[in-house]
């Protein structure tokens, strides 16, 4: 059976595809009771889940309910729009009325159960959030994960997941904005194959290998790609896997 799939760092839907968009992003998201600046690239990004028949979309960086929405969270606004109607947003760093960040996964598959860890490290919160999903008669666990800016978290992090996935069952999909491209960093993971080597960051002239999807040897890779519209200040990823 093919599963479509799609990663995106949605960059709370401020639609940076340039250097002057990315020196806009503070006026583009102040907070504000009248204006939702997220509804373009919702309206993108929902289109083209439909057009690419996406069956599970990956997101970090999603805004849930705060006065940068006016209260809507932006991954029920992309289910409503792209009819993926299960879905789990898993927060990750809230500031009062004004911030609801966090990541999220949306998936035409029934969800069984779901799971958010909280990642070792210092400064912002980082989490390895993840749901087991009934494709036909077998069962996957999907994971996403958005890791720190700072190398010395990145490796406790990283140490934690490999740790933890090592002792899963079922066939894996880790998928991530991981901030970093580092073939050592991310050498505990090797019982894992990462499927990516596109540059993704910044999505105008991608010099960075960023964001990373892994996969456990019950799939196989039919075929990978950017997404051919840009969302965000990431490139997405598109790809199909054979279980």
């Amino acid at each position: 059976m093919e599963i479509r799939l799609l990663l995106l760092n949605f960059q709370q839907g401020a639609f940076c595809k340039n250097n002057y968009d990315y020196f806009l992003i503070p006026f583009r998201m102040f907070p504000s009771i009248f204006y939702e600046h997220s509804l373009k690239a919702i309206d993108l990004l929902s289109k083209y889940l439909i057009k690419q028949n996406i069956d599970i979309a990956f997101f970090t960086e999603l805004d849930g309910e705060s006065t940068r929405t006016i209260f809507k969270q932006q991954l029920e606004r992309i289910s409503e729009s792209s009819n993926i109607n299960n879905k789990i947003f898993f927060p990750t760093y809230k500031f009062g009325r004004y911030i609801d960040q966090g990541n999220g996964i949306l998936s035409k598959f029934k969800i069984i159960s779901s799971e958010h860890i909280k990642l070792p490290g210092n400064g912002q919160a980082r989490f390895l959030s993840g749901m087991n999903l009934k494709i036909k008669n077998k069962t996957i666990k999907a994971f996403i994960t958005h890791l720190s800016l700072s190398r010395s978290d990145r490796k406790k992090q990283i140490d934690f997941i490999a740790n933890h996935l090592q002792k899963e069952k079922y066939p894996i999909i880790l998928s991530g904005d991981f901030n970093t491209e580092s073939i050592d960093e991310l050498m505990p993971l090797n019982f894992l194959t990462d499927i990516n080597k596109y540059k993704t960051y910044p999505s105008w002239n991608p010099k960075k290998a960023y964001d990373h999807i892994f996969m456990s040897k019950h799939f196989k890779l039919k075929y990978i790609s950017p997404a051919n519209e840009l969302f965000s200040d990431h490139v997405g990823l598109e790809l199909e896997l054979k279980i």
